[in-house]
């Protein structure tokens, strides 16, 4: 009885535990399945934020479009132009779109990353068209202004162009990063902005929309 159950107790003891190649084995299992998992959820964050900022920029996008129509819309005066510094304006009637062309709008102004705390302002005021240099020197007025760009957006081109009697097309192209997530960043023409692809592409994006309207009031 003695024998037999040692030699039980030396089988069992065999039998207990893992050996160094199934412990390797399995860490090798569970790393793979780990990096699998680890890969997807960067690809799921990268989509992710990558489709959030194309459809939050091109909404923008919109709503600009939208607001300059309808202000030509109501109106019955021409359109005019002024430019200051580095802000250009578009006006109608007494109301005026002051942009600074390429500046992204963020907390403070950094000239040398074309940074600036103003991207785009409506303003309600019958003082003429232009004056106003939203880079340099400008104070937000609550009662007369209004930002239409989002935080890290600028606009890459604005224009409004008469096409026929009383008939304009607007063009708005709203661009979406910093400086070094774009390519074509030149700024003696902004308009050909463009996201370069790569690392950090998600936190880039770009919206080019135009329509054509035509003014209800004629004088």
């Amino acid at each position: 009885m003695l024998v037999i159950f040692s030699r039980k107790h030396r089988v069992d003891d065999k039998q207990a535990g893992f050996t160094v190649l199934e412990l390797m084995v399995a860490t090798t299992i569970f790393a793979i399945v780990l990096l699998v998992l680890t890969v997807g959820v960067l690809s799921f964050s990268r989509d992710y934020f990558s489709s959030v900022n194309r459809s939050n920029t091109q909404t923008v996008a919109r709503a600009i479009i939208d607001d300059i129509a309808k202000t030509i819309q109501f109106s019955s005066a021409s359109l005019t132009t002024g430019d200051q510094g580095s802000t250009s304006a578009r006006c109608i009637d007494n109301v005026q779109y002051l942009y600074a062309p390429g500046y992204e709008v963020s907390d403070t102004t950094d000239l040398s990353n074309h940074k600036s705390k103003y991207g785009l302002i409506k303003r309600v005021s019958s003082n003429g068209c232009g004056g106003v240099d939203l880079v340099s020197g400008y104070t937000f007025n609550a009662t007369e202004d209004k930002e239409l760009l989002g935080k890290n957006m600028r606009i890459s081109a604005l224009s409004v162009t008469p096409t026929g009697d009383n008939v304009f097309t607007i063009r708005v192209r709203v661009a979406y990063g910093d400086d070094d997530l774009f390519a074509n960043l030149n700024p003696s023409d902004w308009s050909k902005m463009a996201c370069r692809g790569g690392v950090g592409s998600q936190f880039c994006a770009v919206s080019d929309l135009s329509t054509t309207v035509q003014q209800r009031i004629v004088n």
